[in-house]
């Protein structure tokens, strides 16, 4: 695999070359954006919470250690994998697909979410 790149399932994702940063982000038309790729809408979630669990999975493999950790293969398995996803929503998204996001985030183990609601969103 290229560097900063993970093959997965249902396509691919361009990460960053380490893979730390996960942006999910929400536009006006309610289309779903992980890193740049389309995932799908608020009326099915189910294709985002699949890519992250499957981005999970690949940094567990990669060893992927929180920012400013080396990525050396041999720090002990307890070392902190980075786990963090920004979500980035228009503030006029209704509460109740904002909830269903967060929770389609968290639902894949991923943590922190930072959520970040901007006037009008765009793809990060």
């Amino acid at each position: 695999d290229m560097p900063g790149m993970a093959v997965l399932g249902l396509g691919e994702i361009v990460l960053n070359a380490d893979c730390q940063t996960l942006r999910v982000s929400v536009d006006r038309e309610h289309k779903l954006w992980l890193n740049g790729l389309h995932v799908g809408g608020l009326d099915n979630l189910e294709q985002l919470e699949t890519h992250l669990r499957e981005i999970e999975d690949y940094r567990l493999r990669a060893g992927t250690y929180e920012q400013g950790m080396s990525r050396c293969q041999h720090l002990p398995a307890d070392v902190p994998v980075e786990r963090g996803v920004d979500v980035k929503a228009p503030r006029t998204l209704a509460y109740g697909d904002l909830v269903r996001v967060l929770g389609a985030v968290e639902a894949s183990g991923l943590r922190p979410v930072r959520l970040t609601l901007v006037e009008e969103s765009t793809r990060f």
